[in-house]
């Protein structure tokens, strides 16, 4: 879609806002000094700050809890400052292993006290601790490092393709740092990165301005063409008045973590930035090793609204409705479903449901119509629902009608009742004479409600037979071949009640003195009709055991099966003449 269709959309408030939350957890450096090392979580990722050892302790006993979470989650490790007890670590956690399209590269360390440390390390493994006897056990020496190899000097060392080395001091001064930086610092596919802070005056200080030339303190000249010129410099440390001054400077933070201190000493720094800072409210937390700290916080996010719905506009206090797309991490659209073929690879399928609803007795679809429309009429809800009688095929324009198209074509002896747009009901009468409604709809929020709704309504339907306004709500099926048998049957047993019955087997109208002189007549075995009476001549006691008669010979009659002539009476149930059966 063009952007002349496109419209931004912000919501508001805090009550509508999502909430994320941002999880911080020392594995190291939490209650101590040394091993610094921070994983903070957020949306899926891992970052872990620092990756130290413990200055005090040797052996694994020295790194981070690693135990605690799980290393092949952490997205990217950043370095702080390169004190020992900040990435003394990161030879064991070195996530060189995950780039297989790297392990091709050596890297080298160049520093002859962490070889002979490591050496030491190597060889006396049965003086570590258990964990580290056990992986030795299992032919795996931790202080062996698979990617990571020793630089004694450059006089050992074979240039002959690319290669990592991490070299010291880091301002050039003297040594094997200065010694490698004169022999590469001429070719452009060489580069430097200087970690820490560069005194003016020193080589490391003039590379970072990156001029042609570096001039050495012997007075040599080196022509400097390497690409890649980085710095990376943090402050190592901050002690409790530079901590009070940097969260001054940032007027907007309401959290702060202390890390990397004495568990005593970041509890009296902690209530001290509470008391300095009780204006602004912010919260400041001391960490303890291995306990996260989660820290929730709302986000006011902008959506683009694209497609269909930005053709119109809301007005100001309208919700926008629509699915929402997100692309990356920041980046918000709202389209309408049937839209989402054309901003992303989906495609969009609607789930039709129906329920199957047989009635006991016959119900013509104008009573079922009658009655979703009373029902719904008094619906607060959906007082705009107004269900009508529908020809195939109306609504090309709706969701329901491409829905109903995938129907077949109701047959001729089924109505079809519209409630909404996307919920129909079939209304489908069968050849003994029994009505079944089915409820369709197309599955969103509002119509499964309007489907319950029309659920509830046809389910009052079915009951209403149990009312006192109705005569008898029982279903009769007194039609076909064994027609004249059940009402011969219905003659007979209703002449063990009444002294006084005449069925007319032709037309199947029975007429019955009830015991205070009434008359009553009786259509189809199940309705009652008084003549010439008032509506409260159907209240009286013979009309209401006439009633109970009745159901009970209907319910011996109803499961008599229909058969082709014969049926276990040995009697034919065949056609026979129109007569008059009197039982005095």
């Amino acid at each position: 879609m063009p952007d002349s269709s496109a419209m931004y959309f912000t919501p508001t408030g805090a009550a509508s806002a999502p909430v994320d939350e941002v999880e911080i957890l020392p594995i190291g450096s939490g209650g101590e000094v040394g091993r610094s090392c921070v994983v903070v979580r957020y949306k899926g990722r891992s970052v872990m700050l620092d990756c130290g050892n413990h200055p005090a302790k040797s052996g694994l006993d020295s790194l981070p809890f690693f135990d605690s979470i799980n290393c092949g989650e952490i997205d990217l490790v950043l370095i702080t400052h390169f004190h020992l007890d900040h990435c003394g670590a990161l030879p064991y956690f070195w996530y060189w292993e995950a780039h297989k399209e790297l392990q091709h590269i050596p890297i080298y360390y160049a520093s002859s006290l962490a070889q002979r440390c490591m050496k030491l390390y190597q060889t006396f493994v049965s003086a570590m601790n258990d964990r580290v006897k056990q992986q030795h056990a299992n032919h795996r020496n931790p202080f062996v490092f698979k990617y990571i190899q020793p630089l004694v000097d450059t006089r050992s060392f074979e240039d002959n393709g690319p290669c990592v080395v991490l070299a010291s001091p880091g301002m050039l001064q003297s040594g094997i740092s200065l010694e490698l930086f004169e022999k590469w610092c001429g070719d452009r596919r060489n580069g430097i990165i200087i970690a820490g802070y560069c005194i003016d005056g020193t080589i490391a200080k003039d590379v970072l301005s990156k001029p042609r030339e570096i001039t050495k303190p012997d007075g040599k000249v080196l022509p400097l063409r390497m690409r890649t010129i980085q710095s990376v410099s943090f402050s190592a440390h901050s002690d409790g008045r530079q901590t009070r001054d940097f969260i001054q400077a940032l007027p907007k933070t309401q959290h702060v973590i202390l890390v990397h201190g004495n568990a005593g000493a970041m509890i009296q720094l902690k209530n001290k930035l509470q008391q300095d800072f009780a204006d602004r409210g912010v919260k400041v937390y001391a960490t303890k090793n291995q306990e996260a700290i989660r820290i929730p916080f709302s986000v006011q996010r902008t959506a683009k609204v694209l497609g269909s719905l930005a053709s119109n506009p809301p007005r100001d206090g309208e919700f926008v409705s629509g699915v929402l797309l997100v692309s990356g991490q920041h980046s918000y659209s709202i389209v309408h479903p049937t839209d989402i073929p054309n901003f992303t690879d989906l495609d969009v399928a609607q789930i039709q449901q129906a329920i199957v609803m047989p009635f006991p007795r016959y119900k013509s679809p104008l009573e079922v119509l009658e009655v979703l429309q009373r029902y719904f009429e008094q619906s607060r809800m959906f007082s705009d629902v107004a269900p009508c009688e529908q020809q195939y095929g109306e609504d090309e324009n709706s969701a329901g009608a491409a829905a109903k198209a995938r129907d077949p074509e109701p047959s001729g002896n089924t109505t079809r009742i519209g409630v909404t747009n996307d919920v129909w009901v079939d209304v489908q009468q069968s050849t003994k004479s029994q009505t079944t409604a089915t409820i369709n709809w197309v599955s969103s929020h509002r119509n499964d409600l309007v489907a319950d709704v029309t659920c509830i309504a046809l389910t009052k339907l079915m009951r209403e037979e149990h009312t006192a306004e109705d005569a008898d709500a029982l279903p009769v099926d007194v039609c076909g071949n064994d027609r004249l048998f059940r009402l011969k049957c219905f003659h007979h047993m209703m002449a063990q009640f009444y002294s006084a019955v005449t069925t007319n087997l032709g037309t199947g109208v029975c007429t019955v003195e009830l015991e205070n002189g009434q008359e009553a007549i009786i259509t189809d075995c199940i309705e009652i009709d008084l003549p010439n009476s008032t509506k409260a001549n159907y209240s009286s006691s013979a009309v209401e055991r006439l009633r109970t008669v009745l159901k009970r010979v209907y319910l011996t009659l109803f499961p008599i099966p229909v058969d082709q002539g014969w049926c276990d009476c040995g009697m034919i149930h065949g056609a026979e003449p129109t007569s008059t059966v009197d039982a005095m």
